[in-house]
Formats: C-alpha cells, structure tokens, sequence
C-alpha cells in the first residue's frame, strides 16, 4: 500500500518488458513512477519507500546510462529558477481518430496466449520452395487469444478519439509535447511545465512533487 497523495500505478505502463515502468517505485528516496516517456516523483513520500524497487539500480544494469540520476537532483536543486508556464491547451483539432478500435470505443477482451500461433501473432507456413509468416487468423495478430466480450480501448479510454503523439507544443522546431500527457498529467494539482533545452526535455511541477517529460520529434 503507497502513502502518494496521487494514483501513481495509473501513470505506469503495462507489460513492458523493461519491470520497473509497470511498477510504483522507489526514486532517489521517493515513490514515483517512469514509462519511459514520463518520470514522476511524489516527495510527499520521502522515506516511504521500502520494499519498493530501486530505479536508478534497476535501470543502470539495463542501459549503462548514469545521467539520469544527477539530472533530477539538479531539477530538484533548481525548480524555483526555472521560467514555469501553464500546461497547453488542448482543441478539438488535436484530437484523432482512434484506429486501435476502428472508431468503436471497444476492443475484444483477450486471454494470455494464443494457441494458434504461440503468442507470436504470426504463423509460418512452407512449402517444397519457400516458408513465409502471415498474420495469425487465430488472434487477428495480437499474440492472445479472444476470451469473449469487449473492454474500453486503452489507447482512447472508450471516446474513439486519441492525443497519443499528437503534438500540441514545439520546441525549437524539432521537438513537441504529446497531447496524451498534456492531458494525462494536466489532471495533476497546480501542474506548470517548462522546458529544459540543456537537457532537451520538459520539467513539469506540481503541487506535492515534480518529473519530466520525454519529447517527440516532430
């Protein structure tokens, strides 16, 4: 059971092969969360993290990569210099058609594992001159099976519409904020955003804790 004073476990991801975006984790001391596209730290939770998984072990036997840790505290050290606006807007243009669903709002509830095709989404076939894969019939390629019934769409949440790398900020020319976690992160108390271009992605604060955006190339 967390004390975060926000649903962290809503901002991780699911089935990542990489355990520690699918968890509540301990950050630097505190409870927080990375998918890999987002970071979040709730220092209401200072010292509250035992038995929680460490991130910065856990990513560092993974992907060698050291910065990250330094890079947060310098966040931390620095917030109250930082040039801090609103989160944008979002319109109705941002918004897009959602294809995972074909505009239904609904997608086929699935069991682990297809039997057809091993989970593969794809199944060989050969001959006397060539083998060649196609997508599993079985499961329509998504590597499980159907299970009966229908469930909201996780990429549009049931509206049939989506933001994800939609841009609606620019930076630079080259790099943009995706609409998902403008409206994602949004939601949080007293959130204001601000871009780090030594470090070429977005700080954001909120009331209770701060993190960091990953941007898109646009």
């Amino acid at each position: 059971m967390t004390e975060s004073l926000i649903n962290l476990s809503k901002y991780t991801s699911k089935n990542d092969a990489r355990v520690f975006a699918n968890k509540v984790i301990n950050i630097s001391g505190y409870l927080g969360v990375c998918n890999g596209h987002i970071l979040i730290i709730d220092e209401t939770t200072k010292d509250k993290h035992y038995g929680f998984l460490d991130f910065h072990s856990e990513r560092k036997q993974q992907v060698q990569d050291y910065k990250l840790e330094d890079q947060l505290n310098s966040i931390r050290e620095n917030l109250d210099s930082f040039v801090w606006d609103d989160m944008p807007p979002i319109n109705d243009e941002h918004y897009r058609d959602c294809h995972d669903c074909n505009d239904r709002g609904l997608v086929p509830i699935r069991e682990d594992g297809c039997s057809e095709c091993k989970g593969s989404g794809e199944v060989e076939l050969e001959n006397d001159h060539n083998s060649y894969e196609i997508e599993c019939k079985g499961c329509n390629g998504d590597g499980n099976a159907f299970a009966g019934g229908f469930e909201p769409c996780n990429k549009c949440a049931g509206t049939k519409k989506h933001l994800s790398y939609v841009p609606v900020l620019t930076v630079n020319t080259k790099w943009a904020l995706s609409g998902e976690y403008v409206q994602s992160l949004g939601r949080l108390p007293n959130v204001k955003l601000s871009w780090q271009e030594q470090y070429e992605f977005f700080a954001f604060k909120f009331t209770g804790g701060f993190g960091i955006i990953m941007p898109m190339r646009t």
